[in-house]
């Protein structure tokens, strides 16, 4: 019996003192790093390391490379991993270094998914939103958002095209916010385009629908309009959780193929419209009942709503649209809008490696990332490099193509594939070319979104456990930062989109990511109408309509081109050679032109030149109104004649016109936007001249210009009268405002 109490005992001891051993070597793999080599062949797909016991794991897939290769993956101790720490980057784990045959920085022609295991040290109270994979270039350690950052199992996936030196963890909240801003201003500067490209489509063919329903105020259907152009992309409108432009989107392929694809688009088209349209009288039911008197047959489908009968105003709002010519036109303009956006809006790569091909294409990025120099403004070559190879990228460009919208990937042709891939390269193309030009507009709309990332961070809104539900993640959905703040940046294009236009601009950063907050909230309890109440208690909405506001140009400052420099040159020029003297005055609608010859007596000439001959041009003009609107016919008169011309060998001209154009804009210079007064024969610009052909000594006319309309308060536009004589005259400056 002593001798089995001995044997347990010692089986006891054996266990604790193993336990640890067991612990150290397979728990925490980072301490003592390790080192991998394997052969890489390029017909079979690899597992290269393993989470439990070197802690980075590749997933490599066939064809990623184009002959075999040796891969080493070599994860750092602790110790090695001291030589790159800073103070602004605590990693989670040590960082790997991957090569190809003794190389490192390797493009793939397949994207490698890394994956790595974070340490159990950091899994209390992990906040994923902190945490981001960053390559090392130059001493420097450059961030990328992970693609996927998986809670339960304590992982961090990110798919990416090269190979080089990559580490994990936590960068300083400075590096944080920059590095999501930098992902962030693209994505906005895009979404902004695409808004407008959408107001630019179709504000027009709304205008004509509403004005068809019978509402008879000019800026309530501009207002009608803008809200609809921001419930187009509002997810929620529909209980499919798509947005109205995504959803057309998909049938948009069938509406090309025949009557009865065109027929099912057209019913979706008048179904989603009238959602759109209930919607947005959700708003403010009441208010809009009230104005019943201005919104024609909708004001019906107002009361309706104000009675919280949403099913009657449904059928009203359908009922209105059937009879409704224009509903067609908005429809199939629509139609085209989405064909043309789906030649250019296939998104080939996740925003991390667009920014790297942006990079090369513009020549910034030579022996980065593994690409080569040499490649800045050749499309092609860049699409091959960072798109894994040319097959690779025509295979899932084509795949991704149909997935959006919803097409039999089987059935396309050669020449429709081929036309996918082309179009695709143009329109990246053309929308690398439009970033280099916007690209200062770009860095300051990255400093301002700092600000607002900062907020959004400070609410808890990128945490991973925050609104799970509306984000999916109740549903087992792996944390994404980048998707989570591109919706975010959707949901507050559409929240700012339902605030009343005068108060938008006030808004701070914190109230509007506070609006951001209560959007989910509420839309999460499917409670819509409960947001608009919020909003209208928090005086966010206190005027959805607004009844015509009048504006006007009003008279600013005049600003006199009297050119005194260019006269002083003028006549030291004359001196030095004896030859002319000059004199010229402006002032307000009143300017003259003297020339005269100071050189000798010549009879060699026929008429001779005989000095002092001389001749002087005066211009006037009546003084333009100090007020006008938009539309209105503006009236001025001008006199130009020869005060003086006692001339033997020379000739005197001069010149007048008038304009509307940028007041910035020098005389003798205009814009393509300017707008030429003119007499009753349509005739702009007015000469004298003593030539013995011509000799028109004076004119005297009255020329008129429809006065142009501003596109917010603050525009500035001059009503120029120009004198030639010598590069004279006076720009009235006036500036749009709101009247009334």
């Amino acid at each position: 019996m002593s001798k089995n109490i001995k044997l347990i005992v010692l089986i006891c001891i054996l266990m604790v003192l193993f336990i640890p051993l067991v612990a150290c070597s397979g728990g925490y793999p980072y301490e003592k790093g390790t080192s991998i080599e394997k052969n890489i062949s390029t017909d079979k797909s690899a597992s290269v390391g393993d989470l439990k016991k070197t802690g980075w794991q590749l997933a490599i897939s066939e064809n990623t490379f184009s002959e075999d290769k040796k891969l080493i993956m070599k994860v750092l101790s602790e110790s090695e991993a001291m030589n790159y720490q800073n103070d602004e980057f605590n990693f989670y784990g040590t960082p790997v270094g991957i090569t190809i045959n003794d190389q490192e920085h390797v493009r793939l022609d397949v994207p490698v998914a890394i994956t790595l295991q974070i340490p159990e040290k950091h899994m209390k109270d992990l906040a994923a939103e902190k945490l981001f994979f960053a390559t090392y270039n130059n001493g420097e350690w450059e961030y990328f958002l992970p693609d996927s950052i998986d809670i339960d199992k304590g992982t961090a996936t990110i798919e990416v095209y090269h190979f080089s030196f990559w580490a994990f963890g936590e960068p300083s909240e400075e590096k944080q916010i920059e590095t999501y801003a930098k992902n962030l201003a693209t994505l906005q500067w895009d979404s902004q385009n695409r808004s407008q490209k959408i107001k630019d489509a179709l504000t027009r063919q709304y205008d004509d629908l509403f004005k068809s329903m019978g509402v008879n105020s000019d800026s309530l259907c501009g207002q009608l309009t803008a809200d609809m152009l921001s419930a187009l992309e509002d997810a929620t409108i529909d209980s499919s959780g798509i947005a109205p432009i995504d959803a057309l989107a998909q049938l948009a392929n069938a509406a090309s193929k025949g009557q009865s694809g065109m027929d099912e688009y057209r019913n979706k088209y008048l179904e989603l419209t009238g959602k759109m349209i209930c919607h947005v009288m959700e708003k403010s039911p009441e208010k809009f009942s009230s104005y019943a008197n201005v919104l024609g047959g909708l004001g019906t489908v107002a009361g309706a709503m104000s009675e919280g009968d949403t099913e009657g105003a449904l059928r009203g709002v359908a009922d209105i649209l059937r009879g409704s010519n224009p509903i067609v036109a908005v429809a199939d303009t629509a139609l085209t809008f989405i064909k043309d956006s789906m030649e250019s809006a296939v998104d080939i790569w996740g925003q991390g490696e667009l920014e790297k091909g942006y990079q090369v294409y513009i020549g910034g990025a030579a022996g980065r990332w593994g690409s080569d120099s040499g490649l800045d403004g050749d499309i092609d070559a860049v699409f091959i490099t960072m798109g894994g190879g040319e097959r690779e990228f025509t295979r899932k460009i084509v795949k991704k193509y149909c997935e959006k919208y919803g097409i039999n990937e089987e059935k396309l042709t050669q020449e429709e594939r081929d036309n996918i891939v082309n179009n695709a390269k143009k329109a990246l193309q053309r929308k690398f070319d439009e970033r280099k030009v916007s690209e200062p507009a770009i860095a300051e709309l990255q400093k301002k979104e700092q600000a607002f990332i900062a907020e959004l961070k400070a609410e808890g809104l990128l945490a991973a456990y925050s609104y799970k539900k509306f984000f999916g993640m109740d549903k087992g959905v792996e944390y994404n930062v980048g998707d989570r703040l591109a919706k975010l940046y959707k949901i507050r294009n559409i929240v700012l989109g339902y605030v009343d236009k005068d108060k938008v601009q006030d808004l701070t950063d914190k109230q509007i990511v506070r609006l951001i907050n209560q959007w989910m909230s509420y839309s999460e309890k499917k409670d819509r109408a409960g947001f608009f109440k919020y909003m209208r208690d928090s005086k966010y909405i206190v005027e959805p309509l607004i009844k015509d506001p009048v504006y006007a140009w009003v008279f600013e400052k005049a600003i006199n081109f009297d050119s005194q420099k260019e006269l002083k040159d003028q006549n030291e020029q004359g001196a030095r050679n004896e030859t002319y003297q000059y004199a010229w005055s402006s002032k307000e609608g009143v300017y003259e032109y003297t020339m005269t010859y100071i050189g000798d007596d010549d009879s060699w000439y026929d008429p001779p030149r005989q000095n002092g001959e001389t001749y002087t041009a005066r211009c006037t003009w009546s003084i333009p109104p100090k007020t006008f609107k938009a539309g209105d016919t503006i009236t001025l008169d001008f006199e130009l004649s020869f005060s003086n011309h006692d001339l033997s060998y020379f000739t005197g001209n001069a010149t007048t016109s008038a304009d509307f154009d940028d007041p910035e804009i020098g005389i003798g210079y205009v814009t393509g936007t300017n707008i030429d007064f003119v007499n009753k024969d349509g005739k702009s610009s007015f000469k004298i001249d003593t030539y013995p052909t011509v000799q028109v000594y004076s004119i005297s006319d009255t020329v008129t210009a429809v006065a142009p309309t501003g596109r917010e308060v603050g525009d500035k536009i001059a009503i120029r009268t120009a004198f030639n004589g010598y590069a004279q005259g006076t720009a009235y400056v006036y500036v749009w405002t709101r009247i009334e």
